[in-house]
């Protein structure tokens, strides 16, 4: 909505519907001032939400990683993730505030921001287990958490 020529808000408000971990409402405000001809400032604050996926809560399902995800994986060959049935979905609280300088064709900005996460869903750091050929199994948990691992 334009609250002026120069003055730009923007509320938002999303819902998310998750049968396992739970609805979810979003909340968001975005402003946007003009300096004069050529300068921007814009800020924001935001409410984010990600689910976990199948893969993440899935308790009997494998997730081999190919040495992406795997914090405990020196050698680089990778890993086995599996899924906790205990996750929570991620939130998050988002802030931003950048100014944006335009003319003539050429735009260029800086922007500061802020990410709070609530339940932050990653690989676990020990490994829980290993396959026959040495590989580590990992279990998703949420950030902070620590896994208790069993050979």
């Amino acid at each position: 909505m334009e609250l002026t020529d120069s003055t730009m808000l923007t509320p938002a408000l999303r819902f998310d519907h998750h049968t396992i971990v739970g609805n979810n409402w979003s909340p968001s405000l975005n402003l946007s001032q003009g300096l004069g001809d050529d300068f921007t400032l814009k800020m924001g604050i935001a409410r984010a939400y990600k689910a976990p996926s199948l893969y993440q809560t899935n308790p009997n399902y494998l997730l081999y990683s190919k040495g992406q995800g795997c914090y405990a994986s020196s050698d680089g060959v990778g890993c086995y993730m599996m899924g906790n049935d205990d996750l929570k979905a991620e939130t998050s609280i988002n802030k931003e505030i950048g100014l944006e300088w335009k003319r003539d064709g050429w735009l260029a900005g800086v922007t500061w921001f802020r990410n709070d996460y609530r339940n932050k869903i990653e690989a676990g750091y020990a490994p829980i287990g290993q396959t026959l050929h040495q590989q580590s199994h990992h279990r998703y948990l949420p950030v902070g958490e620590r896994a208790e691992g069993s050979g």
